[in-house]
């Protein structure tokens, strides 16, 4: 999602692929690859941790994490102090 390539998610997910964001919202297959498109501009990178596979017959289901670093905005002062040093003492 980070680099906002799809090519990947238009080939691994299925035309009737049905997800789940973190607010309960259902997404479909074309919904998700939208927010890679729109999600490069947000984000700096995605990794994925933690995958687990299983396996049942000809099914597998993979249970992962993911870790996301997100553009912050710019950065600005908010509050400065500016100090005078004192003169060094001979």
């Amino acid at each position: 999602m980070a680099s906002g390539d799809t090519s990947s998610e238009e080939r691994i997910l299925a035309d009737d692929f049905i997800g789940i964001d973190p607010d309960g919202t259902a997404v479909d297959k074309a919904k998700a690859i939208s927010e890679t498109r729109l999600g490069a501009k947000d984000y700096v990178s995605n990794h994925l941790r933690d995958v687990k596979i299983r396996f049942y017959g000809d099914t597998a289901v993979a249970q992962g994490s993911e870790s996301w670093i997100r553009h912050i905005g710019k950065w600005q002062i908010v509050a400065p102090e500016d100090l005078i040093a004192p003169e060094p003492s001979n």
